[in-house]
């Protein structure tokens, strides 16, 4: 087999480059001079650490770069670019507490354009300005008045009173719960979980819920972010997972909240959108199918996957009936009764099945639960008895009901 002609290979250029040096300078003063070699140096190793074998960089001008990756599209590339940003605000300018913006632009280019001078790096970067795809990676201050890491709320587990607390969002962490899908016999979808320094424990079955309507729009934006900063990362190290971002309906349904959501999902690539899926929490049972065949659609017309968690199992059919949701679902409470969930189970994936819409269960803590799930029809689990949470998902697996006996035997 011959090998492929140059001509039908693939190359892309990116270009990165620190918006907005000059008041960068102008706030630092003269600490920018014993910082300056200290974020080249750094920018530079980020970017050496993306490289694979053939790809090329080269600086143009103050903070700028030209990176040529030999063999990827332009929206791999992009993903690329997208990853060294997010380190370098994150991890430099972020420890730092200054507030920066790096500019993106990526195109596909022909292998003969890679620079090897002065004057090819100008016209690469030619290219570049005139036809790039152009996105900003941006990084506000946690110490900035208003920055979402200054910013506290009072949250809430699942609504519950008792455990309402204020909690700024720099100590919001998150865990990834493994999500079953026991028709197909894999583990490919982790929800992510918000988790508080005071509570520990809500990894396990618990949902953050804010207070006032506007602080929930910001922590389901948050949590939006955090789920596509991961994403991001994960297919430049050549991983991908399907990552589930909850999200109150109330954000779904206030025409601002919904504004804002919405407007960072179109920024998002169409190829990270596939890997984010999103929990509806917060449907009271009192809302009504025009409401939910009104707002869900919205959602999932941008996501993946839309499921949605009820409080109750009662008429769900007919409700979520042609509103796009592929799935429809309940949590449990490790307090709740086992019998009486069981009843639960049975009732909501019948209700699921008259409407076509596939059936999951959170919370899951026992085998016979679990079984009882499976035995009634429901294609995802979700609990401690399935697969215990993680901080760092990178691997889809095959998991299957013998696992379920495993991980109880681990558990002991």
């Amino acid at each position: 087999m011959q090998a492929p002609a140059p001509h039908n290979l693939i190359a892309s250029a990116g270009k990165i480059h620190l918006l907005d040096l000059g008041a960068l300078k102008e706030r630092l003063g003269s600490k920018w001079e014993r910082m300056a070699e200290h974020v080249q140096l750094f920018f530079e190793t980020a970017i050496r650490r993306s490289l694979k074998p053939g790809d090329t960089f080269s600086r143009f001008g103050e903070l700028g770069y030209v990176v040529m990756f030999r063999d990827l599209s332009a929206a791999e590339a992009e993903l690329k670019c997208a990853a060294i940003s997010e380190e370098v605000c994150r991890r430099l300018f972020g420890e730092n507490g200054l507030t920066i913006a790096l500019r993106n632009l990526v195109a596909h280019v022909g292998l003969a354009t890679i620079p090897s001078g002065e004057e090819q790096t100008a016209s690469l970067d030619a290219l570049l300005e005139r036809d790039g795809k152009e996105t900003i990676v941006g990084h506000r201050s946690a110490t900035e008045p208003g920055g979402p890491a200054s910013r506290s709320m009072r949250i809430s587990i699942n609504g519950n009173p008792s455990t309402r607390s204020r909690v700024s969002m720099s100590d919001i962490g998150y865990a990834y719960r493994p999500i079953w899908d026991s028709i197909n016999h894999v583990v490919l979808t982790y929800l992510c979980q918000p988790t508080l320094p005071v509570t520990p424990s809500n990894a396990a079955t618990g949902f953050c819920v804010a207070d006032d309507e506007d602080d929930q729009t910001i922590l389901d934006l948050h949590i939006l972010r955090e789920c596509v900063e991961r994403s991001v990362r994960l297919r430049t190290a050549g991983l991908r997972v399907i990552l589930a971002a909850p999200i109150h309906f109330s954000t779904i349904g206030r025409a601002k909240s919904w504004r804002d959501y919405s407007g960072i999902l179109r920024q998002i690539d169409q190829e990270i959108r596939r890997d984010i899926a999103t929990v509806v929490l917060g449907i009271d049972h009192g809302v009504p199918h025009v409401r939910l065949a009104q707002d869900l659609p919205k959602l999932s017309r941008m996501a993946y996957r839309v499921f949605c968690i009820v409080d109750r199992c009662q008429g769900t059919g007919a409700r979520f009936a042609k509103t796009g949701s592929h799935g429809i679902g309940i949590a449990l409470d490790e307090k709740d009764d086992e019998p009486q969930s069981a009843l639960r189970l049975r009732e909501i994936a019948k209700e699921t099945q008259s409407a076509a819409i596939e059936s999951f269960v959170l919370g899951l803590r026992s085998t016979s639960l679990a079984l009882a799930a499976i035995h009634a029809g429901t294609r995802y689990l979700e609990g401690p008895i399935v697969r215990p949470a993680v901080a760092d998902p990178r691997h889809g697996f095959a998991h299957d009901i013998e696992d379920l006996y495993k991980t109880k035997r681990a558990a002991r």
